[in-house]
């Protein structure tokens, strides 16, 4: 293969074709998602905007952004996770666990419960996210503006987002079927050996093409660039669609199996310590061997919307899926002190599962009042998400581990190990225990007024929820709480010119109340109480602008975050006290530079503040990245991304202490060539490419930090059988 690489480097054969449209006064390409991209094809001119749809995000009155199907495949490649390709997006920090999903929107903490699959929300948690290969394009709303998409259950603890209030929302869309039948096969080998294989076949039949059907899926086992860890994964997925003048049809389903071990990268020091030990080498494996952490299931989208008239349409979302987790990991994280000696950390053995089924059917209906253009989107919808919680501690009633120290060494030397803690390894014998089920139904309904340059939005959900729960510590279920929350949305923005826009936008999150000792192990004296609900404010003002091939986006947002927290005369009783402030600018560009040369990037500052004066844990007032592609020919490409993240701060019994400043370096590269007759892309990604070994802030979850993946490099050949089949056909 990498033969191949260096031979197809000095002569290109094949011929890119590359569709253009006029757009606003811009040349934009064809992205093969249905949607047009901006100059550079980094990301689409359009994002799903809640109920809403797709929407120019020019004119949508908040900061969101949309990846493309070229950014995913070039930065994240077959192996890859969305995690790669996030931390495009000055608005959101990432790093993580390979185990987890973590991430933060605007210093709120979050991982992949925020993120809906089609527009569906609920199929993941923290530990359980979506399989990245079936990812087309991303869309991001930065800020919380979630209840536009209908029922987010944002539920508290550690499986879902943060219970203070959603942060922003993150819509993937699966790949579909393209304008352009295909059958491909892709090859790749990544870390220290882990082997990956890729189907992909993309066919359109009936009149006019209407119908189209995508099957893909994909294999890859063997050893990571983290010495020992190891991965194991298979799935498969197929998508169905319908396009007509009339109504536009979609259904997906996939099933997933993907197994990890040796990937836990999660550390914590406690406040009793005034530092934290510097960076050990991050190809070091901290997992006891055994350890491991699998989730299996299926998922099912369907999206339908029928014209009724030029004006008028109705439309129904759907979704159901299924998904289990097994692991034998440390719980919580590694506890290590300010020299790297592990300092009480605990294992433990779960199962846990998600079932999750939804429903939304609305109406959107344009019409003129006066001078006034309303653009009217309601909907009800239905969501029913039940959670499986057993572990170790329930089921036979084994303590945690505290204080016997069944894992001992230190960062630098190694860990060791007792015998003991393979006893705590029950994951595969644990059945399913019903931990809670939450039912919410909602109404949601959004007016876009057009007023000649002026552009108002006014939006509301009004959620009605029932939720049922077994507590921890007595193991009783509670009886049904009704939750009913409204939750606001406005937005005004002001277009002197098709190239500009000015904005100001109030956005509400909340989340549902939460039972305490649900996730705080009966620690509390006022455990089974029902807390009130948490909302969070948004304020947004920016502007955002295209001049020539480049698109700027600038706003400084202000967002009020009460907190749960113990408290503070009474650290038995857990409930609503104190707040959070997060303040700052976040600015991004992307476009086309020069003939040959692309570019995106951007930075956040944040001022992140408890109500006392003390910073938000792990909090960064300074990040951001900056990445340049440059393409010699039509058929080659190499692209650089620098990642840059300032100190992160932590409260400890001291003070705050500090995690050093960091920065990585990605390359990217392709590739278009023939073997023979065949069309073949060759492909590298090359993560951090000078292996700097650090900690990595995050934000939401008290002292814990992560270390840095080590330089990680994964080489791939996608083979274009399409025409060979054909030919062979005739």
């Amino acid at each position: 293969m990498c033969s191949l690489i260096i031979a197809s480097c000095t002569t290109a054969f094949a011929e890119e074709v590359v569709q253009e449209f006029t757009l606003e006064g811009l040349v934009v390409e064809g992205d093969s998602t249905g949607r047009t991209s901006l100059p550079g094809g980094f990301q689409n001119a359009q994002a799903r905007f809640g109920i809403m749809g797709d929407k120019d995000i020019m004119k949508v009155p908040m900061t969101i952004h949309s990846l493309t199907e070229k950014t995913l495949a070039q930065q994240m490649g077959p192996d890859g996770n969305l995690q790669d390709v996030m931390g495009n997006i000055p608005g959101i920090t990432v790093g993580t666990s390979p185990i987890k999903t973590d991430f933060s929107i605007r210093g709120m903490a979050g991982n992949a419960a925020l993120m809906t699959y089609n527009g569906i929300p609920g199929f993941f948690v923290m530990a359980i996210g979506p399989e990245d290969y079936t990812i087309g394009s991303m869309d991001a709303i930065v800020g919380p503006a979630a209840t536009l998409l209908g029922s987010q259950q944002s539920s508290s603890g550690s499986y879902s987002a943060s219970s203070n209030g959603t942060p922003g929302s993150i819509n993937l869309l699966t790949k579909r079927a393209l304008k352009e039948d295909h059958i491909k096969y892709i090859q790749s080998i990544s870390g220290r050996g882990n082997y990956g294989e890729v189907f992909d076949i993309s066919q359109r039949f009936g009149k006019n093409r209407e119908w189209g059907v995508r099957v893909y899926g994909q294999t890859n086992e063997g050893a990571l660039a983290i010495s020992g860890a190891k991965i194991n994964r298979q799935n498969i997925s197929v998508d169905i669609s319908r396009d007509t003048e009339k109504a536009s049809t979609n259904f997906f389903y996939t099933y997933f199996d993907k197994k990890n071990s040796g990937t836990d990268r999660r550390f914590s020091v406690a406040r009793k310590f005034a530092t934290v030990p510097s960076a050990p080498d991050n190809s070091t494996n901290y997992e006891v061997p055994g350890m491991y952490q699998q989730r299996y299931g299926w998922i099912s989208t369907f999206n339908h919307e029928q014209k009724m008239d030029k004006n008028s349409s109705w439309f129904v979302n759907a979704g159901m899926g299924e998904t289990f987790l097994r692991r034998f990991i440390y719980n919580g994280e590694m506890n290590i002190d300010e020299k790297g000696n592990f300092d009480n950390t605990t294992v433990w053995s779960q199962h846990f599962a998600v079932k999750n089924k939804y429903i939304q059917a609305g109406i959107k209906e344009k019409f003129k009042i006066g001078p006034t253009t309303h653009n009217v989107t309601a909907a009800i919808d239905r969501s029913d998400r039940t959670w499986y919680n057993n572990n170790q501690n329930f089921e036979y009633g084994i303590n945690p581990g505290a204080n016997q120290n069944l894992v001992f060494g230190n960062i630098y030397t190694g860990i060791s190990w007792k015998d003991a803690v393979y006893l705590r390894d029950r994951s595969r014998e644990l059945g399913k225990r019903f931990s809670n089920r939450e039912i919410d139904v909602s109404l949601n309904i959004v007016d876009d007024i057009e007023i000649g340059k002026w552009d108002v939005m006014i939006a509301g959900t009004r959620r009605h929820g029932n939720f049922l729960s077994k507590v921890a510590k007595t193991q009783k279920t509670s009886e049904n709480v009704h939750d009913i929350q409204w939750t606001p949305t406005y937005g005004v923005s002001y277009t002197p010119n098709d190239n500009t826009t000015i904005y100001a936008a109030r956005a509400y999150s909340i989340s549902r109340g939460m039972i305490v000792g649900q996730t705080e192990s009966g620690i509390y004296d006022n455990e089974g109480e029902y807390l009130p609900s948490v909302k969070t404010k948004s304020d947004e003002i920016g502007v955002k602008v295209k001049v020539k091939d480049m698109f700027y986006s600038l706003a400084y947002f202000n967002l009020k975050q009460p907190n749960y927290n113990t408290d503070p005369n009474n650290d038995k009783i857990y409930g609503i006290f104190g707040k959070n402030t997060y303040k700052g600018v976040d600015f991004s560009v992307t476009g086309k530079l020069a003939d040959k040369w692309n570019m995106f990037g951007g930075f956040e500052y944040l001022n992140a503040k408890q109500d006392d004066g003390k910073p938000v844990d792990g909090s960064v007032k300074w990040h951001g990245v900056l990445g340049l592609e440059y393409k010699p020919t039509a058929d080659s490409s190499i692209t650089g991304r620098l990642n840059y993240s300032g100190k992160s701060d932590y409260n400890s019994n001291y003070g705050v202490r500090s995690l050093p400043a960091w920065r990585t370096f990605d390359i990217f590269a392709s590739q278009k060539t023939h073997l023979g007759s065949m069309p073949v892309t060759f492909r590298m990604q090359a993560y951090n490419v000078f292996n700097s070994n650090h900690w990595i802030g995050k934000t939401g979850e008290g002292t814990k930090f992560l270390l840095s993946n080590p330089r990680t490099v994964v080489l791939s050949a996608e083979f274009d059988l399409d025409k060979l089949w054909r030919k062979n056909k005739k």
